[in-house]
Protein backbone atom coordinates (compact mmCIF):
# COMPACT_ATOMS: atom_id res chain seq x y z
CA UNK A 1 0.00 0.00 0.00
CA UNK A 2 1.53 3.48 -0.40
CA UNK A 3 0.53 6.28 2.23
CA UNK A 4 0.38 10.35 2.36
CA UNK A 5 1.67 13.07 4.33
CA UNK A 6 -0.39 12.66 7.79
CA UNK A 7 -2.73 15.70 8.10
CA UNK A 8 -2.59 18.44 10.00
CA UNK A 9 0.30 21.19 10.40
CA UNK A 10 3.42 19.52 10.88
CA UNK A 11 6.29 20.58 12.71
CA UNK A 12 9.41 18.80 12.44
CA UNK A 13 12.76 18.85 13.50
CA UNK A 14 16.19 16.98 11.77
CA UNK A 15 18.61 15.23 14.03
CA UNK A 16 21.59 14.94 12.32
CA UNK A 17 23.75 13.09 15.21
CA UNK A 18 21.49 11.73 17.54
CA UNK A 19 24.26 11.05 20.21
CA UNK A 20 24.56 14.72 20.76
CA UNK A 21 20.92 15.00 21.24
CA UNK A 22 20.61 11.91 23.78
CA UNK A 23 23.95 13.72 25.42
CA UNK A 24 22.03 17.26 26.64
CA UNK A 25 18.19 15.91 26.98
CA UNK A 26 18.96 12.39 28.74
CA UNK A 27 16.91 9.31 27.47
CA UNK A 28 14.59 8.77 24.88
CA UNK A 29 11.69 9.37 27.41
CA UNK A 30 13.10 12.82 27.82
CA UNK A 31 13.97 13.53 24.16
CA UNK A 32 9.87 12.73 23.98
CA UNK A 33 8.71 14.85 26.74
CA UNK A 34 10.71 17.93 25.28
CA UNK A 35 9.54 16.96 21.89
CA UNK A 36 5.67 17.34 23.13
CA UNK A 37 6.45 20.64 24.68
CA UNK A 38 7.96 21.94 21.63
CA UNK A 39 4.57 20.60 19.81
CA UNK A 40 6.75 18.72 17.27
CA UNK A 41 4.87 16.48 14.75
CA UNK A 42 8.67 14.93 13.33
CA UNK A 43 11.49 14.40 14.15
CA UNK A 44 14.09 13.19 10.77
CA UNK A 45 17.03 11.80 12.02
CA UNK A 46 19.68 10.44 9.86
CA UNK A 47 20.42 6.73 8.94
CA UNK A 48 22.66 6.82 5.95
CA UNK A 49 24.48 8.51 3.74
CA UNK A 50 25.71 7.15 -0.24
CA UNK A 51 26.38 3.43 0.13
CA UNK A 52 26.62 3.47 4.05
CA UNK A 53 24.53 3.63 7.12
CA UNK A 54 25.33 6.42 9.15
CA UNK A 55 26.57 3.46 12.07
CA UNK A 56 26.69 6.70 14.75
CA UNK A 57 22.69 6.75 15.03
CA UNK A 58 22.38 3.02 14.03
CA UNK A 59 24.45 1.01 15.93
CA UNK A 60 25.34 0.21 20.20
CA UNK A 61 23.51 2.31 23.12
CA UNK A 62 22.55 4.92 20.37
CA UNK A 63 21.01 2.73 18.19
CA UNK A 64 18.99 0.72 21.21
CA UNK A 65 18.02 4.29 21.86
CA UNK A 66 17.12 5.28 18.52
CA UNK A 67 14.55 1.86 18.81
CA UNK A 68 13.19 3.14 21.93
CA UNK A 69 12.66 6.27 20.78
CA UNK A 70 10.45 4.98 17.79
CA UNK A 71 8.45 3.27 19.96
CA UNK A 72 7.81 5.80 22.40
CA UNK A 73 7.22 8.52 19.77
CA UNK A 74 4.61 6.53 18.21
CA UNK A 75 2.59 6.16 21.51
CA UNK A 76 3.26 10.35 22.35
CA UNK A 77 1.73 10.95 18.11
CA UNK A 78 4.86 12.02 17.35
CA UNK A 79 6.57 9.97 13.83
CA UNK A 80 10.35 9.39 13.95
CA UNK A 81 11.50 9.25 10.39
CA UNK A 82 14.79 8.28 8.62
CA UNK A 83 16.69 10.75 6.42
CA UNK A 84 19.52 9.93 3.69
CA UNK A 85 21.92 11.45 1.65
CA UNK A 86 22.18 9.87 -1.94
CA UNK A 87 25.23 10.34 -4.15
CA UNK A 88 24.45 8.08 -6.64
CA UNK A 89 27.67 8.39 -8.76
CA UNK A 90 25.76 5.75 -11.35
CA UNK A 91 22.90 4.04 -11.45
CA UNK A 92 23.78 0.97 -9.69
CA UNK A 93 25.36 2.99 -6.93
CA UNK A 94 21.97 4.63 -6.57
CA UNK A 95 19.75 1.22 -6.79
CA UNK A 96 21.95 0.05 -3.69
CA UNK A 97 21.91 3.47 -2.22
CA UNK A 98 18.08 2.85 -1.93
CA UNK A 99 18.06 -0.40 -1.38
CA UNK A 100 20.28 0.31 1.65
CA UNK A 101 17.88 3.61 3.03
CA UNK A 102 14.56 1.43 2.23
CA UNK A 103 15.76 -1.77 4.66
CA UNK A 104 17.00 0.41 7.34
CA UNK A 105 13.38 2.10 7.43
CA UNK A 106 12.11 -1.54 7.83
CA UNK A 107 13.91 -2.90 9.68
CA UNK A 108 13.75 0.38 12.41
CA UNK A 109 10.18 0.55 11.65
CA UNK A 110 10.49 4.33 10.75
CA UNK A 111 7.35 6.04 10.01
CA UNK A 112 8.90 7.83 6.52
CA UNK A 113 12.01 7.90 4.86
CA UNK A 114 13.43 11.40 3.82
CA UNK A 115 15.86 12.32 1.09
CA UNK A 116 18.32 14.84 1.78
CA UNK A 117 18.55 15.87 -1.98
CA UNK A 118 21.51 18.66 -2.09
CA UNK A 119 23.81 18.89 -5.90
CA UNK A 120 27.61 18.53 -5.90
CA UNK A 121 30.24 16.58 -3.54
CA UNK A 122 29.71 15.42 -1.25
CA UNK A 123 25.58 15.10 -1.40
CA UNK A 124 24.49 13.89 -4.70
CA UNK A 125 27.38 13.47 -8.15
CA UNK A 126 24.66 11.92 -10.76
CA UNK A 127 22.37 12.97 -13.42
CA UNK A 128 18.66 12.62 -14.04
CA UNK A 129 18.65 8.91 -14.72
CA UNK A 130 20.65 7.94 -11.42
CA UNK A 131 18.32 10.05 -10.15
CA UNK A 132 15.30 7.96 -11.68
CA UNK A 133 17.32 4.74 -10.31
CA UNK A 134 17.29 5.74 -6.83
CA UNK A 135 13.55 6.89 -6.91
CA UNK A 136 12.23 3.69 -8.34
CA UNK A 137 13.69 1.71 -5.63
CA UNK A 138 12.05 4.03 -3.26
CA UNK A 139 8.86 3.99 -4.62
CA UNK A 140 8.41 -0.22 -4.75
CA UNK A 141 9.66 0.00 -0.69
CA UNK A 142 7.08 3.16 -0.28
CA UNK A 143 4.69 0.72 -2.16
CA UNK A 144 5.51 -1.98 0.14
CA UNK A 145 5.98 -0.74 3.84
CA UNK A 146 3.47 2.14 3.32
CA UNK A 147 5.18 5.16 4.91
CA UNK A 148 5.37 8.77 3.33
CA UNK A 149 8.42 9.91 1.32
CA UNK A 150 9.51 13.58 1.50
CA UNK A 151 12.46 15.33 -0.37
CA UNK A 152 14.09 18.60 1.41
CA UNK A 153 16.41 20.31 -1.46
CA UNK A 154 18.00 23.81 -2.40
CA UNK A 155 15.32 26.66 -1.72
CA UNK A 156 15.78 27.66 -4.87
CA UNK A 157 16.66 24.79 -7.10
CA UNK A 158 16.22 26.41 -10.76
CA UNK A 159 19.75 28.75 -9.33
CA UNK A 160 22.08 25.21 -10.47
CA UNK A 161 22.77 24.23 -13.93
CA UNK A 162 20.56 20.90 -14.59
CA UNK A 163 19.07 20.78 -11.09
CA UNK A 164 15.71 21.51 -11.35
CA UNK A 165 15.25 18.06 -14.01
CA UNK A 166 17.59 15.88 -11.20
CA UNK A 167 15.19 17.12 -8.75
CA UNK A 168 12.04 16.26 -10.62
CA UNK A 169 13.40 12.48 -10.90
CA UNK A 170 13.54 12.35 -7.11
CA UNK A 171 10.40 14.15 -6.24
CA UNK A 172 8.12 11.51 -8.46
CA UNK A 173 8.41 9.49 -5.69
CA UNK A 174 7.93 12.04 -3.03
CA UNK A 175 4.34 12.86 -0.95
CA UNK A 176 5.98 16.48 0.60
CA UNK A 177 9.15 18.35 -0.13
CA UNK A 178 10.82 20.98 2.39
CA UNK A 179 12.95 23.48 0.67
CA UNK A 180 16.17 24.77 2.92
CA UNK A 181 15.71 28.01 3.89
CA UNK A 182 19.05 27.92 5.57
CA UNK A 183 23.02 27.98 4.38
CA UNK A 184 25.04 30.01 3.08
CA UNK A 185 23.56 29.26 -0.28
CA UNK A 186 20.09 30.02 0.67
CA UNK A 187 20.79 33.48 2.55
CA UNK A 188 18.40 36.34 1.62
CA UNK A 189 15.84 33.89 0.44
CA UNK A 190 12.31 34.88 0.92
CA UNK A 191 9.64 32.05 1.94
CA UNK A 192 7.80 33.75 -0.93
CA UNK A 193 10.63 32.87 -3.19
CA UNK A 194 11.22 29.46 -1.98
CA UNK A 195 7.38 28.55 -2.59
CA UNK A 196 7.61 30.06 -6.07
CA UNK A 197 10.68 28.13 -6.95
CA UNK A 198 8.98 24.85 -5.36
CA UNK A 199 5.49 25.05 -6.29
CA UNK A 200 6.23 23.50 -9.38
CA UNK A 201 6.45 19.92 -7.33
CA UNK A 202 2.42 19.62 -6.88
CA UNK A 203 3.42 18.20 -3.59
CA UNK A 204 2.87 19.63 0.05
CA UNK A 205 5.69 22.34 1.00
CA UNK A 206 7.06 22.27 4.41
CA UNK A 207 9.72 25.54 4.54
CA UNK A 208 13.10 23.98 7.01
CA UNK A 209 14.41 27.21 8.58
CA UNK A 210 17.57 27.26 10.64
CA UNK A 211 17.54 26.42 13.92
CA UNK A 212 21.63 26.58 15.17
CA UNK A 213 23.98 29.52 15.67
CA UNK A 214 26.75 30.06 12.99
CA UNK A 215 27.55 30.66 9.36
CA UNK A 216 24.69 30.04 7.45
CA UNK A 217 22.02 29.74 10.21
CA UNK A 218 21.67 32.82 13.06
CA UNK A 219 23.53 34.98 14.29
CA UNK A 220 22.19 35.32 17.76
CA UNK A 221 19.96 33.08 19.87
CA UNK A 222 17.35 35.73 19.82
CA UNK A 223 16.77 35.47 15.69
CA UNK A 224 16.80 32.05 15.78
CA UNK A 225 13.84 32.35 17.62
CA UNK A 226 12.31 35.13 15.65
CA UNK A 227 13.24 33.41 12.66
CA UNK A 228 11.37 30.16 14.09
CA UNK A 229 7.91 31.69 15.19
CA UNK A 230 7.98 34.31 11.76
CA UNK A 231 8.27 30.97 9.97
CA UNK A 232 5.37 29.37 11.79
CA UNK A 233 3.28 31.99 11.58
CA UNK A 234 3.79 32.72 7.46
CA UNK A 235 3.62 28.90 6.58
CA UNK A 236 0.03 28.87 8.78
CA UNK A 237 -1.07 31.75 7.08
CA UNK A 238 -0.22 30.24 3.32
CA UNK A 239 -1.79 27.31 4.32
CA UNK A 240 1.34 25.33 4.14
CA UNK A 241 1.56 21.41 5.18
CA UNK A 242 4.17 22.76 7.97
CA UNK A 243 7.54 23.84 8.62
CA UNK A 244 11.14 22.19 9.41
CA UNK A 245 13.93 23.19 11.25
CA UNK A 246 17.81 22.23 10.84
CA UNK A 247 18.38 20.52 13.91
CA UNK A 248 18.31 19.61 17.80
CA UNK A 249 21.59 19.59 19.02
CA UNK A 250 22.82 23.33 17.34
CA UNK A 251 19.54 24.95 18.82
CA UNK A 252 19.65 27.52 21.19
CA UNK A 253 16.86 27.85 24.36
CA UNK A 254 15.53 30.89 23.13
CA UNK A 255 14.49 28.61 19.68
CA UNK A 256 12.89 25.67 22.37
CA UNK A 257 11.06 28.51 24.21
CA UNK A 258 9.37 30.06 20.43
CA UNK A 259 8.22 26.53 19.88
CA UNK A 260 6.52 26.32 23.00
CA UNK A 261 5.14 29.51 22.82
CA UNK A 262 3.59 28.76 19.71
CA UNK A 263 2.74 25.24 20.03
Amino acid sequence: MSESLPSGFRRSLFVWRLGDVLGTEGGPEDVVFKARRAGLTDIWVKVGEGAFPFRPNLDGPTGAALDALVTLAAKAGIAISGWHIPCCRTVSEARAEAKMFATIAAARSLAGMLIDAEQGSPFFQGDAGMAAAYAAVLAAAKEEVGIPVGVSSHAVPQGRAGWPHILSRLSAVADFCSPQLYGVAAAGTTLDQALDANRGCGLPILPAGPAWLGEGGCASAAECAEDARRLIVSAQARRLAGVAFWHWAGAPAAFWHALEGSA
